[in-house]
C-alpha cells in the first residue's frame, strides 16, 4: 500500500512538474495576441479605450493603438471640420484589421490616398471582430451616427457574416447583451486567461473536428446556436464553409433573411441622415485562389459529396443590392485581375485575413471607386 501511494505521488508530482514546463515553454516561445475586448451594453463589446499592445500570431506581429472611443486607429472629434468628407467603416475583423499596422489597415491608407488626392478626408474604423450586420448596425447607431459621416462603408465579409446573423434576433437589439457567466463558465474564461497550456489546446482543437466534437461531449466546449441545430453538417464539415454550398441548410437560410433586415435598418438609418451608403463584399482566399479550395476539399473529405458555388453568396447579396437600390463593389473580381500583377498573395495563408498587400489593394480600390463618386 505504501508503495502504491508512493508511486502516485511520484506520478502527481511528475504531472505537476510537466504542467508547468510547459507552461513555461509556451508563455515564451508561444506568441498569442494581448485581450483588446472589453463589454459594452450598447454594442455587445468594444475595445479597451487607449489600449496599446500587441497583436500577434505565426504570420505577423505588431503594435495596435485603440483610441478613446475604444476603436482602431487615432482620436476623432464628433464635430465635423467644415470642408471634411468624412467616413465611417463598419465591418468585422476584416474591418478591424487586428493582423496589420494601424497605419496599413485600408481604412487609414484610404484616408491618406484621399488627401493626396486633393480631398480632405476622414476615415473612421469601427470594426469590430466577431460582429454580424445586426452588430454593425448598432455600432452606426450608438457611435457613428455621432461623427457626421458623409459616406458609410460597410464590410460585408462573405465567410462569416450571414452566419452570425443567423444567431441574432432582428427584433430585439437586446441581444448584445450578454447573459451573466454561471460558474462553469467563469471558471473556463479562469482557466483560458490564465493559463497558456489551457489557451493553446483550445486554440488547436478548432482545428481538428473530432477533438472539438470530444471536448463538446464532456463538457468543455458548448456547441453554437447554429451547429446545435446541424449537428450531422458540422460534425463533418465545418460550418462556415457551407456559404459556398449550392443548398444552403436552414440556419443559412434563415441568416440571410436577417441580413437582409439588418441591411434595411442601415440603409434606412442612412437614407434618414441623408448619408451615402456604400456595401462593399470582402472575398475569401477560398474564392481567389482555387489552390487553398482544393486543399480545404482535400483536407474534409466529405466536400466531395456536396455541391459548391463559391459565387453564389456573393450573387446572392448583389441581387439583394440591386432589388433595394443600395450601392455595392464586390471585391471578388478587382483581387482576380490583379493577381498576374502580384508577387505576393493577399492574405495570410493560416489566418485568413487580408495582409498588408490586400489592404493596399483595397484602399486603392475604394480610393478610386470613392473620387468618382465625389
Amino acid at each position: 500500500m505504501k508503495e502504491l501511494l508512493k508511486n502516485l505521488l511520484v506520478l502527481f508530482l511528475t504531472l505537476i512538474l510537466m504542467f508547468f514546463l510547459t507552461e513555461m515553454g509556451l508563455r515564451i516561445f508561444w506568441q498569442r495576441s494581448d485581450n483588446f475586448y472589453q463589454s459594452d451594453e450598447k454594442i455587445g463589446r468594444i475595445h479597451i479605450p487607449g489600449k496599446v499592445s500587441l497583436s500577434r500570431d505565426k504570420e505577423f506581429s505588431h503594435q495596435i493603438k485603440i483610441n478613446s472611443d475604444g476603436f482602431i486607429g487615432k482620436d476623432y472629434a464628433s464635430q465635423k471640420e467644415e470642408g471634411v468628407f468624412r467616413i465611417v467603416v463598419l465591418g468585422d475583423s476584416i474591418v478591424e484589421a487586428m493582423q496589420v499596422p494601424v497605419s496599413d489597415n485600408f481604412s487609414s491608407l484610404l484616408e491618406s490616398g484621399l488627401n493626396q488626392s486633393q480631398m480632405k478626408s476622414e476615415v473612421i474604423n469601427l470594426g469590430v471582430s466577431g460582429f454580424g450586420t445586426g452588430r454593425e448596425y448598432l455600432a452606426l447607431k450608438h457611435y457613428g451616427l455621432k461623427y457626421q459621416p458623409d459616406l458609410v462603408i460597410l464590410g460585408f465579409t462573405i465567410s462569416n457574416d450571414i452566419p452570425n446573423n443567423y444567431t441574432e434576433d432582428e427584433k430585439d437589439p437586446s441581444f448584445v447583451i450578454d447573459e451573466p457567466a454561471g460558474f462553469k463558465k467563469r471558471i473556463k474564461s479562469f482557466l483560458t486567461d490564465n493559463f497558456k497550456l489551457v489557451a493553446y489546446f483550445r486554440e488547436k482543437s478548432y482545428s481538428s473536428i473530432p477533438l472539438r466534437n470530444f471536448l463538446i461531449k464532456i463538457g468543455f466546449f458548448s456547441r453554437s446556436k447554429r451547429a446545435e441545430e446541424n449537428l450531422k453538417e458540422v460534425d463533418d464539415i465545418p460550418a462556415d464553409y457551407f456559404i459556398y454550398s449550392k443548398e444552403y441548410p436552414d440556419f443559412l437560410r434563415i441568416g440571410f433573411e436577417k441580413t437582409k433586415y439588418f441591411l434595411n435598418k442601415i440603409k434606412g438609418a442612412t437614407n434618414e441622415k441623408e448619408i451615402k451608403f456604400l456595401a462593399v463584399i470582402f472575398p475569401t482566399q477560398e474564392q481567389i485562389y482555387e489552390d487553398i479550395w482544393r486543399e480545404v476539399e482535400g483536407t474534409y473529405p466529405a466536400m466531395k459529396n456536396m455541391d459548391w458555388d463559391l459565387e453564389k453568396p456573393n450573387q446572392m447579396l448583389k441581387n439583394y443590392f440591386e432589388e433595394n437600390q443600395i450601392t455595392y463593389l464586390d471585391l471578388a473580381p478587382f483581387f482576380k485581375k490583379a493577381l498576374p500583377k502580384l508577387d505576393e498573395r493577399l492574405y495570410y495563408k493560416y489566418d485568413g485575413h487580408l495582409n498588408k498587400i490586400g489592404h493596399q489593394l483595397v484602399g486603392k480600390i475604394l480610393e478610386e471607386h470613392i473620387l468618382k463618386l465625389k
